[in-house]
């Protein structure tokens, strides 16, 4: 099936200009084993990849190269992740984390609630907010504070990455839109806005609605 990057939105999987496609197996198939079909729509060619672990997908680069998939660690509904590139030219995932430099070592933890991108596929943009228990998970209350809300920023063209933290206040219901080079994010009902710059990152505070 096409995958859902968040859990009720929209189905995704598709480069930008429509010619390929990532088709997800129905999470817990195989135990231990992420399986997807890469489908290319013009030569109406299949292959399957097999990734070791729990892999959802996240992105594909802008020309097909690379397709990114999240990697979700241990402990079990814990909301931890990494992002990985996959390779088609070589068929194997690449061995670094694609990750914010400026942040090495920090774990990251949550769940995407909205997801926006420029047209041409280069830069897409998850809004995460803290797991709803209040912690990492049920269960999980000993791994230490949890993050707050933060838009990941996947650089797709360049397998890069950076995340950009948010005010507390930041929630479910809050939505996010890419306006040329800026990234808004805003509230459902409220007047107040953040946007954020695609190139440097700087978060700004602003007045209005994306909607």
């Amino acid at each position: 099936m096409l995958p859902r990057v968040v859990a009720d939105g929209p189905v995704d999987g598709a480069t930008s200009d429509g010619s390929r496609a990532v088709l997800a197996e129905a999470a817990g198939s195989r135990a231990g084993t992420s399986r997807f079909m890469v489908v290319d729509l013009k030569a109406m060619a299949s292959k399957l990849v097999e990734l070791p672990g729990e892999f959802t997908y996240d992105a594909w680069s802008p020309d097909g190269s690379l397709i990114y998939f999240i990697e979700h660690r241990p402990p079990a509904d814990s909301g931890k992740y990494v992002v990985r590139a996959y390779d088609r030219v070589s068929a194997a995932l690449r061995p670094d984390a694609v990750a914010d430099k400026r942040t090495s070592g920090e774990e990251m933890a949550g769940v995407p609630i909205a997801r926006a991108s420029t047209r041409d596929g280069r830069s897409v943009a998850t809004l995460y907010v803290p797991h709803p228990s209040g912690s990492h998970g049920d269960g999980h209350e000993g791994l230490g504070r949890p993050h707050g809300p933060f838009v990941h920023l996947l650089f797709a063209a360049d397998a890069t990455a950076m995340c950009v933290d948010l005010p507390p206040e930041v929630a479910r219901g809050w939505t996010i839109v890419v306006q040329g080079n800026v990234l808004r994010i805003s509230g459902p009902a409220a007047p107040r806005a953040y946007a954020i710059d695609l190139g440097s990152g700087e978060l700004t505070k602003t007045a209005g609605t994306t909607r």
